[in-house]
């Protein structure tokens, strides 16, 4: 009896404890973690895809996506959005219904998901899409029509925004600032191309006429306080002269930020050359759309590559993606993405 006048006075003075904490505002309910943050392209026959998911911490893209994968051609279509697998999101989240459009290159709205769907077209990306309410005014017929990008979307926290490609009077300005920087940087790296040839390189070499002369800018985000965020693309194509024998492929790539008032506040550019081929790059990047969330900006990008396409969310500020964690595939044997914190 007395142990149990022991527990019961411990109780008691637990409990006024606790009231008296309360009463004071020492304890404070948990609160709950942030919203995640889901990212999905609009293809033109009017079918979502999920490309990933912010869960406040780390990027995910567990959503079945391949270029010409037996395993996704066979995978079972969810017959409801309730019943979408986990391992297709991220861990502990769900499919939201409510998204934000941003149509490309213009319009903007709502709409609602419906249910999963397989696409009827998927010639260059083998995925399972979702089919949603937004009105679509012509669905085209042919499968790389179908599977183009007219839009993205978001649910969560964020802002999305489109990428311009800079006037010529902007891209003017823009040159004039960066100075000879280019061009050092070029010089540079086709002497280190032929000191790494010994000597089995062409040195006379002239500038394909259908090469860019100058770098294009593309302006992809501007911060609160003004400044602008720019990508920056160039390709220079050299061929043997007195033929027409690949010599050397040049591009420059890179990133440059804007103060408000227009002047350089920092720049980020490298030059690579190769002589594999001289013809269309075998990968193409393209910025789909940017994203503003936690005061930093992010790009989201289309990567084409020969036999397929992908998607990747890239930070202009640290300069490479993310990092994107449990891609398709990795999940079924092969290593997962190593990703990276962006807070």
């Amino acid at each position: 009896m007395e142990r149990l006048g022991t527990t019961s006075g411990i109780r008691v003075h637990r409990f006024v404890i606790v009231v008296l904490l309360v009463a004071s505002g020492l304890v404070v309910a948990a609160q709950p973690g942030p919203a995640p943050t889901f990212l999905a392209v609009v293809r033109a026959d009017g079918l979502v895809v999920p490309i990933a998911i912010y869960d406040g911490r780390t990027w995910w893209n567990r959503w079945p996506t391949g270029a010409d994968d037996p395993d996704i051609q066979v995978l079972a279509v969810p017959p409801t959005l309730r019943e979408v697998p986990a391992s297709w999101l991220a861990p502990g989240q769900a499919l939201p219904v409510s998204w934000r459009y941003l149509g490309l290159p213009r319009g903007s709205g709502a709409f609602r998901l419906i249910r999963p769907a397989r696409p009827a077209h998927s010639d260059l990306m083998d995925t399972i899409a979702l089919k949603c309410d937004l009105a679509i005014s012509k669905v085209p017929s042919s499968g790389g029509d179908a599977e183009r990008e007219i839009g993205v979307s978001i649910s969560g926290e964020g802002q999305l925004g489109r990428a311009t490609v800079a006037s010529g009077a902007e891209a003017s300005a823009i040159l004039r600032q960066l100075g000879q920087r280019v061009q050092v940087l070029e010089r540079a790296e086709m002497d280190r191309w032929r000191r790494e040839s010994n000597g089995t390189i062409p040195m006379n070499l002239r500038l394909d006429a259908r090469s860019e002369d100058k770098p294009q800018f593309v302006h992809a985000g501007t911060t609160r306080s003004g400044e602008r965020y720019y990508s920056v693309s160039s390709g220079k194509i050299y061929r043997v002269v007195g033929g027409d024998d690949c010599g050397v492929n040049l591009s420059t790539r890179g990133v440059i930020v804007l103060r408000g008032d227009g002047r350089l506040l920092s720049e980020h550019l490298s030059t690579d050359a190769f002589a594999e081929y001289c013809g269309d790059a075998a990968e193409y990047t393209e910025i789909l759309a940017t994203l503003t969330i936690r005061g930093r900006i992010l790009w989201i990008l289309k990567i084409s590559l020969e036999d397929g396409f992908g998607y990747d969310i890239y930070d202009p500020e640290q300069h490479e993606p993310v990092g994107l964690k449990g891609r398709w595939g990795t999940s079924n044997g092969r290593a997962v993405d190593s990703p990276r914190q962006v807070r």
